[in-house]
């Protein structure tokens, strides 16, 4: 009763994603609940989110920042950020496995690195805005993305797959590159 939001899993059909790689998909085992601080592509994504008026109210007359997401010059992360914020404000976020979609990969393996660099950048720009404007934990959202990115690449190492190092080099290279995006996001004001 007291969550500001419930997220459900994201799941892909089986068979549907070439070289085992999804995109936006997040499977919960159990129900859990998310206060403070945290990694918010592990507590749910914007497409399988409900929100309450509460979740909106602890983040002001502005809650979305519109400076990131589709249609903007940083197309992703909107959700990431939405989340961040909304744990910071002391929302409380429940995940649970018995909320669930499918997603399913419409994008062939030509279109993947170019999708996960965008991706990439646009999460990088908005942890290191987080990070310029003086949140340290941001650090932590910095340490998970390279981490993950780094793990990704390896995993093309292991496996052998083409397809997955160019993934891993465009996943990598966004997130840096968003890192030069973020003076431009800490720079700006919100809008609203």
């Amino acid at each position: 009763p007291d969550a500001a939001a419930i997220s459900g899993s994201v799941l892909r059909p089986a068979g549907s994603v070439p070289d085992d790689i999804a995109i936006s998909t997040i499977d919960f085992a159990t129900t859990t609940a998310h206060r403070g601080r945290g990694i918010p592509h592990k507590v749910g994504l914007g497409g399988t989110m409900t929100l309450t008026r509460r979740a909106l109210e602890l983040l002001g007359p502005a809650p979305y920042d519109t400076r990131l997401g589709a249609g903007t010059s940083i197309p992703g992360a909107d959700d990431m950020d939405f989340i961040y914020r909304l744990l910071r404000a002391g929302g409380l976020i429940v995940s649970t496995p018995v909320a669930r979609v499918e997603h399913h990969q419409w994008r062939g393996s030509g279109l993947m690195a170019g999708h996960f660099h965008g991706y990439s950048r646009a999460s990088g720009a908005y942890a290191g805005a987080h990070l310029l404007g003086g949140d340290p934990y941001a650090l932590v959202l910095i340490g998970d993305l390279l981490y993950s990115d780094l793990r990704f690449l390896a995993s093309g190492l292991r496996r052998r797959s083409r397809l997955r190092l160019v993934v891993g080099a465009a996943r990598l290279g966004g997130t840096i590159r968003g890192f030069g995006l973020s003076r431009q996001l800490s720079r700006e004001p919100m809008p609203g």
